[in-house]
């Protein structure tokens, strides 16, 4: 039962007893011809192009997906010898670069764009920015620059900034000359963003240290001047970034919740940051912990995943003010990624059967049936993680 309340501060009950039927929109009888008219509209007009890209992290492989389903690229990412690929793979806005690091001996930074940069690493690196949060907010609005951390065994780390183009550093911050206080051994910086002045915004992460959700502050590192200062704005690791807005998953005591009920912290709040840094609360639950949102449809909706103490997962859709337009069967949606149109995502074929690529259209009545646009081979398991 989804009970409304104000835009802003909803609040949401037993998810997991939500109806698991798709919201169909509604349709009436159209005369053939117009029928054909408007299908040709359709065509012509309102079906956005755009791809998906599909990584599969035990091979490497790197397929990418147009509306129709037809694979564009394959490829596989090269690595080290007798090493593992990452988890995470970070592409910038206009996905022609990508980047990510590649444990081995010695560990190394790969960027993939217009030249091919390996940048070797310190053997005793523990822990990458990139393992936490892989979305294009690690590069610079015009996508010239590239930002990253590493922690070291010792309880050394840096922030780094790269010159994509040539893979330079053109700024770096140490652990032993940052201001940042409250810093503990083990930690790892983590960037969430870098707007086209060169700051960079981050926060400080135990690696392997399981679900996280709220930190005290995040920091801004001025990359000209070499300051550091504390913003005093709580923030969560993983918030999806578009056109300067952030959404961050949150634990807010001041809300309603049920905190006690989860083996890990509760993200009970979910925020909006607005470009300009106004942050407002759009939307609340009590009895779920949030795990994941999106923009879809091009920034005009937000996708809403959440797990009850019972491990049972549900998803919403939600508008700008935060009504709940439509919710979904509890599937394991892997990857999903905003597309200007709606929103695309993998599911596991089941069996050892692969994955299944779908999109799912949305507009002002809602989410449309998904569709599915494409299967992996059996026993390869893909996930998007990038659309546009």
């Amino acid at each position: 039962m989804i009970e409304h309340k104000n835009a802003g501060a909803l609040r949401v009950g037993a998810w997991h007893a939500m109806p698991t039927t798709w919201r169909l929109r509604a349709q009436r009888a159209v005369p053939l011809p117009a029928l054909i008219l408007l299908m040709v509209i359709s065509t012509a007009h309102a079906q956005p192009t755009w791809t998906a890209v599909l990584y599969d992290s035990i091979n490497g492989g790197i397929i990418r997906i147009d509306t129709t389903g037809t694979v564009l690229e394959q490829r596989t990412l090269p690595r080290n010898e007798n090493s593992a690929y990452p988890q995470n793979v970070a592409y910038n806005a206009t996905g022609d670069t990508l980047a990510y690091i590649n444990y081995g001996e010695p560990p190394v930074l790969r960027i993939l764009g217009e030249s091919d940069i390996t940048l070797p690493l310190p053997a005793d690196t523990t822990a990458n920015s990139l393992a936490f949060d892989a979305s294009t907010a690690v590069f610079s609005p015009d996508g010239t620059q590239f930002a990253y951390s590493i922690a070291q065994s010792q309880g050394e780390w840096q922030l780094t900034v790269l010159d994509v183009a040539t893979g330079t550093p053109i700024a770096t911050l140490l652990h032993t000359s940052s201001p940042v206080t409250g810093f503990t051994p083990g930690q790892t910086p983590i960037v969430q963003g870098m707007d086209a002045a060169g700051n960079v915004r981050f926060v400080l992460a135990q690696a392997f240290s399981g679900f996280q959700t709220n930190f005290d502050t995040a920091y801004i590192w001025n990359t000209a001047t070499n300051e550091v200062t504390a913003t005093g704005t709580p923030t969560a690791i993983d918030g999806d970034v578009l056109n300067g807005e952030r959404l961050a998953l949150l634990f807010d005591a001041a809300l309603p919740n049920t905190a006690d009920a989860f083996p890990y912290p509760q993200a009970n709040a979910l925020y909006l940051t607005a470009a300009d840094g106004t942050r407002t609360l759009l939307f609340s639950t009590a009895n779920v912990s949030m795990f994941w949102a999106r923009f879809v449809a091009g920034g005009r909706y937000v996708m809403v995943g959440s797990f009850s103490p019972e491990n049972r997962i549900a998803w919403v859709l939600l508008d700008r003010a935060g009504n709940v337009v439509s919710d979904f069967p509890p599937l394991q949606m892997t990857g999903l990624r905003g597309t200007p149109d709606g929103f695309a995502y993998t599911v596991d074929a089941g069996g050892n059967g692969g994955s299944i690529l779908y999109h799912v259209s949305v507009d002002a009545s809602g989410a449309a049936e998904p569709i599915e646009l494409w299967s992996s081979p059996a026993g390869v398991a893909y996930r998007v993680i990038r659309a546009g």
